[in-house]
């Protein structure tokens, strides 16, 4: 199989998606250095099966029906929730494959006015923290995936407290996390398959020209 990991960031997912299934990974991100990531993929001796690149998630240089799947873990909020993403990066799936991402997301939704313990974390670069139940509707297009789950993690708000202490997070980040416990903030999955019959795009997703 072939796999697109989108977002890869420092292309530890693509390596675990390598190790435990045995399949092929381009592990595609825009922020962090394909040189680096290659390391990463040598020092596990994965350089048959993993394919580090830099690359903007709109300008995809892949031929149409390529991958077996397309998996984002922790990114497909950054882009996937363009209207126009979608049907835009389905076309590199083949029919009937899979197109899924886990990430940080939202219990509940975050209405205004924002709760007092979540009104410094939740600025302009949250408002693309949507519940699983979000995703469900907007990837429910007909004609274009069938979605088969959305679900939110038991207690994923931990994991994403994991992440924050790793990483070494601000101090009022992590009491934020911690203060809300999983009430707005948590850990959602989103997986669906492509139709047999779903349409492409007529332009360019990026320039707006005509295919």
């Amino acid at each position: 199989m072939r796999v697109l990991d989108l977002g890869c960031g420092r292309a530890k997912s693509s390596v675990f998606f390598a190790r435990e299934f045995g399949v092929d990974v381009w592990a595609a991100d825009l922020w962090f250095d394909p040189t680096d990531n290659w390391q990463t993929v040598s020092d596990f001796g994965l350089e048959d099966r993993v394919h580090p690149l830099r690359v903007d998630t709109r300008r995809l240089p892949f031929p149409e029906c390529f991958f077996d799947a397309i998996l984002a873990v922790d990114s497909m909020q950054y882009f996937g929730t363009d209207e126009l993403f979608l049907p835009y990066v389905i076309q590199y799936l083949k029919p009937e494959g899979v197109i899924g991402f886990a990430s940080a997301g939202a219990v509940r939704e975050v209405v205004h006015p924002v709760p007092e313990h979540l009104e410094r974390f939740w600025g302009a670069d949250t408002w693309c923290i949507r519940t699983a139940a979000w995703w469900r509707d907007h990837w429910a297009r007909p004609g274009l995936v069938n979605v088969r789950s959305t679900d939110t993690m038991t207690e994923g708000w931990k994991l994403w407290l994991d992440w924050a202490q790793a990483t070494e997070c601000s101090k009022w980040y992590l009491e934020t996390l911690e203060r809300d416990a999983g009430e707005f903030l948590g850990y959602i999955r989103v997986v669906a398959e492509k139709s047999a019959e779903a349409p492409g795009l007529s332009y360019d997703l990026h320039t707006g020209a005509p295919r």
